[in-house]
C-alpha cells in the first residue's frame, strides 16, 4: 500500500496514479473531508494554492453532506516559513491573521488542515481561531483509513514494525537537516532517482508537389 501524503498531489494526481499500480494507493483528502464533516458543518480550508484552486476539498466534503458549507483559502507563505522553521516569528503570525481573517467572517465551526505541513502551526492557529473551531488534521484520519483498508485486504502486518526508510527525489542532506526539528533524530536518507520522461521529438513534415 501507498498513502499519497501531500493534499495537492492528492487533488491533482491521485486517480492517475491509481490507474498505473494495481496495489492500494490512497489520498489525504476524502479522509480528511469525512472527518470534517463528522465535526462541522460550516468548514473552513487552509491550503496551498494548487490545492485550494483544485476544489478538491469542497467537493469530497459536499459529496459526504451536500449540506456543508466549505471555504478554501490559499496559504503560499506557509510551507516555506515552516520548512526555515519561523514558526514562532511574529511574521508568520500575522501572516496566519491574513490567511484567516476570510474564514473567521465566515464563522467557519471547523478548520481543516488542507497541507500536512500545517499542524506544526496549530500553536499559532489556536492563538487566533475561537475555541469553537475544531481543527481536523487530514493525516490523522488517513492512517486510519489505512489500518481500515489493510484489515479489509487481509494486508495488515503482524509481525514486528521494520525500521522506517526515507526515500527522497531531492537533495537528502537537506531533507535530513530539516526533518530534524520534526522528528527528534537525524534519519537515514537515499536518494531515489525517477525516470524522466522523454521528450516530444519535433518532426518537420515538407508538403511533396
Amino acid at each position: 500500500m501507498a498513502i499519497m501524503a501531500c493534499n495537492t498531489s492528492s487533488a491533482l494526481a491521485l486517480e492517475t496514479v491509481r490507474s498505473e499500480f494495481d496495489f492500494p494507493i490512497l489520498g489525504v483528502i476524502l479522509p480528511g473531508a469525512r472527518a470534517a464533516v463528522a465535526v462541522g458543518k460550516r468548514i473552513g480550508v487552509i491550503a496551498t494554492p494548487a490545492t485550494a484552486a483544485s476544489n478538491a476539498y469542497r467537493r469530497a466534503i459536499q459529496e459526504v453532506d451536500p449540506k456543508a458549507q466549505v471555504w478554501q483559502v490559499g496559504c503560499p507563505a506557509f510551507v516555506p516559513l515552516i520548512e526555515q522553521n519561523r514558526i514562532n516569528d511574529p511574521y508568520t503570525y500575522e501572516i496566519a491573521q491574513e490567511y484567516l481573517e476570510p474564514l473567521l467572517q465566515q464563522q467557519i465551526d471547523t478548520l481543516v488542515y488542507g497541507c500536512t505541513h500545517y499542524p506544526h502551526l496549530a500553536p499559532i492557529l489556536r492563538r487566533i481561531l475561537p475555541n469553537t473551531v475544531t481543527l481536523v488534521d487530514p493525516a490523522v484520519h488517513v492512517v486510519a483509513a489505512a489500518v481500515q483498508e489493510l484489515d479489509l485486504l487481509g494486508l495488515r502486518n503482524q509481525s514486528g514494525a521494520k525500521p522506517t526508510r526515507f526515500g527522497v527525489s531531492g537533495c537528502p542532506q537537506q531533507f535530513a537537516r530539516l526533518s530534524v526539528q520534526w522528528l527528534g533524530c537525524t534519519p537515514a536518507v537515499e536518494q531515489v532517482c525517477l525516470p524522466m520522461p522523454m521528450p516530444l521529438q519535433s518532426v518537420s513534415i515538407e508538403s511533396i508537389d
